[in-house]
């Protein structure tokens, strides 16, 4: 009888393997497996020591019982030590996991050590036969070294256990561990005194060490209780689905059964011919392809009765992330939402605290008839949860801290509260937060809960934020309309008063253009017959500071061009007004009259002047301008000892004008903006601060206008060419008419 119970005993620990060791998502499952497997080959080992001791048959001859009595005791030795290996191993992690050192790894590699010193003879003890022909058990040297290792593994345990009781007292966590482990400490009591220190103490030794087999169920006992009544693991599940298993497995059996005595009887005394076995073999098949429906079909059946509260995770969240998809009202999201949520968990309510703004509940949205949190309540919450790192906070597991907490979530019956927040950052605001209260059927919420609604959680906070962002975009497109008009009314009327300003400012540089060439030109008059002799032989220092007068009052004759220029721009007078030009001789027109300057500078200016060049259809005065821009350019950016030369080519489709210099140049990064109006490089406003920036923006200009293109090209501190290019056969003079003129107006 005591073997049969030790038999049952040792096929739960089967049974409670199989069902961790099926589940390997973590060490400790894995460590628990091995720990119950090795305590089956203890328990197994053990029987057969304990008969081996109490009878002599089955053996043949006293040498072979004395011979199976010390293997199977070293091999008991053997894995009984390393049981408490596997033992120590997993306190390491369980309850309260702890990082892995060379000293537990020690004294791992030490226990293993001492369960090979445990299968050698000479130094684990062995059996002798006394005068009555009764086995003697003589303890070894490595029986001390297996208790000091059992002793250690106790004060790991002990360690556990005072870790354990950091946690808070109303924690699911504590409550199992000190179940488990003070199960641990009695098992370890239990197997110490009755199979090592009373055997030695009174007769009957033999009873007394088959009682101490009995220890590693006293751990069995304390799981047991841990899986039913703290929910370490889904024992209503083990149940369920044993029910299940055994039903299907049941009815199958009587049907084949049914079935085969039927056919027994039908057939008995015939031959059964081919056929008739063939339709025997196939009802056999068909009666095990049945097992796999019948089986879901119970597991079903036994689902409600074991699984009040079951539901399918996947469809709970699938369902919601249809919701999270479907809707963009907040209102609407959490009001299916809380339905959702709670028809699955089967609540007696669920609903959604928003935080507005204010920070002041801005809505309530749930599901069932949730409890009216007070304005006290609702601020206790808010300065208490952010700082809990969980995301998921349980009633019943708020530790003694966050005492007040607990007590207004246990005044409104909440049970569990889920915080809305982007993190588990202490300092993250709060978007709000989903409660929950207790489920019907009364049962506590699971792990597997849990870990469902922070995934939840998670995702419902973006799901909020869309909202959110959806709402505030919609409240904006009710205001965006009539601030837009208001916007476009008041530029319209900064519009009107800036064209009112442009036109005044091109009417003043038009005004004040026309007032400043009369007595240029004037000046200029005046200056050129002074120049000439008319009024008198000059001297040298005469004639060099007269000269410089003259060609200041050109520049500023141009400049003035250049304004009235951009001012017929903008209001759409400027007029290309084309006649025979020669280009060559324009050219030389500037040259000559730039000649000085150059001198004056130290700048050596040539012109690589064709013998022969056609007369183009262009507007000469304004080439004029574009071709003494260029020029003037070229000469007061070139440094003295510096050159400039200009060209004037034909090919056989078009004319070119290059000035080429070897001046400053311009940096490459601001050559892209050269030709915009009033731009001036950053070493040309050191090389001549007085400049204005139109003339290459009226040279762009005057040259597009005419159906011509710029040549540009520079690098800095080696020189620059502009110049342009002109389509001979676009500018060519007419055959039948060369002076005829034409004049054609351009806009900006």
């Amino acid at each position: 009888m005591k073997y049969i119970a030790l038999l049952l005993l040792a096929l739960l620990q089967v049974v409670l393997s199989i069902i961790l060791g099926h589940k390997k998502r973590s060490s400790v499952s894995r460590l628990f497996t091995f720990f119950t497997a090795l305590l089956l080959v203890w328990t197994v080992t053990n029987i057969g020591l304990d008969y081996a001791v109490n009878n002599t048959t089955g053996f043949g001859s006293m040498a072979a019982r004395l011979t199976f009595l010390n293997t199977t005791n070293r091999l008991g030795f053997f894995v009984g030590t390393l049981t408490l290996v596997f033992l120590y191993r997993l306190l390491l992690i369980f309850p309260v996991p702890r990082q892995t050192s060379k000293i537990s790894r020690l004294i791992t590699l030490a226990g293993i050590a001492v369960a090979c010193l445990a299968a050698l003879t000479i130094v684990s003890g062995n059996y002798t036969l006394a005068g009555n022909a009764q086995p003697v058990y003589h303890y070894g040297r490595v029986s001390a070294i297996i208790l000091l290792y059992f002793l250690l593994v106790a004060a790991v345990a002990i360690h556990s256990i005072a870790l354990s009781l950091r946690l808070p007292k109303t924690s699911l966590t504590r409550r199992q561990a000190k179940t488990v482990l003070s199960g641990l400490l009695l098992t370890g009591i239990w197997a110490i005194f009755f199979i090592i220190v009373l055997p030695d103490l009174v007769s009957g030794q033999d009873k007394i060490v088959f009682v101490g087999y009995f220890a590693p169920y006293i751990f069995t006992a304390s799981l047991l209780y841990s899986i039913s009544r703290q929910g370490f693991l889904n024992f209503r599940a083990i149940v369920a689905r044993s029910i299940g298993y055994a039903l299907a497995l049941g009815l199958i059996i009587v049907i084949f059964l049914i079935a085969t005595l039927s056919l027994i009887r039908i057939f008995s005394g015939n031959h059964i011919t081919l056929g008739e076995a063939m339709l025997f073999a196939v009802f056999n098949v068909l009666t095990a392809l049945a097992f796999q429906p019948m089986r879901r079909f119970f597991d079903r059946a036994t689902n409600r009765v074991f699984y009040r509260d079951a539901y399918d995770t996947q469809e709970l969240l699938d369902r919601l992330n249809r919701l999270f998809v479907a809707n963009t009202n907040l209102e609407q999201l959490l009001r299916h939402c809380a339905t959702a949520i709670g028809e699955s968990f089967k609540v007696e309510f669920c609903f959604f605290s928003i935080v507005g703004p204010s920070k002041a509940p801005r809505r309530i949205i749930g599901y069932g008839t949730h409890p009216r949190l007070q304005a006290e309540d609702v601020a206790e919450i808010r300065r208490v949860a952010p700082k809990m790192e969980r995301k998921v906070i349980v009633t019943e597991d708020i530790d003694s801290n966050r005492a007040s907490l607990q007590h207004v979530l246990e005044a409104n019956n909440i049970a569990v509260l889920g915080r809305l927040s982007p993190t588990a950052d202490k300092t993250a605001e709060e978007m709000g937060y989903i409660i929950l209260g207790p489920r019907r059927s009364g049962n506590p919420y699971t792990r597997n809960d849990l870990r469902v609604i922070e995934i939840i959680v998670n995702e419902l906070v973006i799901a909020i934020e869309n909202s959110l962002r959806f709402e505030e975009i919609q409240n904006f497109n009710e205001t965006l309309q009539a601030n837009v008009s208001d916007a476009t009314r008041r530029l319209r009327r900064t519009n009107d008063k800036l064209q009112a300003l442009d036109a005044t400012k091109d009417e003043f540089i038009s005004m004040a253009s026309h007032q400043l060439r009369t007595p240029l030109t004037s000046v200029k008059g005046y200056l050129s017959m002074v120049l000439e002799g008319d009024v008198g032989k000059l001297n040298a220092q005469q004639k060099q500071l007269l000269t410089q007068s003259y060609t200041s009052a050109q520049r500023m004759v141009y400049l003035i061009s250049d304004l009235l220029n951009l001012s017929r721009l903008s209001t759409g007078k400027f007029v290309i007004e084309s006649v025979p030009t020669d280009l060559g001789e324009v050219v030389q027109g500037e040259i000559d009259q730039l000649h000085e300057t150059a001198k004056s500078r130290d700048v050596m200016l040539h012109y690589d002047r064709p013998a022969t060049f056609p007369k183009l259809l262009l507007d000469e005065t304004k080439i004029h301008q574009v071709v003494m821009n260029f020029m003037d350019n070229a000469i007061y950016y070139t440094p003295a000892g510096g050159q400039v030369t200009v060209a004037l080519r034909e090919t056989a489709t078009a004319v070119e004008l290059t000035v080429h210099d070897t001046g400053i140049g311009v940096p490459r990064a601001e050559q892209h903006r050269l030709f915009t109006k009033f731009y001036r490089a950053g070493n040309a406003r050191k090389a001549r601060p007085d400049g204005t920036g139109l003339g290459l923006f009226m040279a762009k200009k005057v040259i597009a206008a005419q159906g011509g293109s710029i040549i540009f090209e520079s690098a800095e501190g080696k020189g620059s060419t502009f110049g342009f290019r002109f389509s001979k056969a676009k500018h060519a003079l007419p055959n039948q008419s060369a002076d005829r003129s034409g004049a054609v107006a351009v806009g900006q």
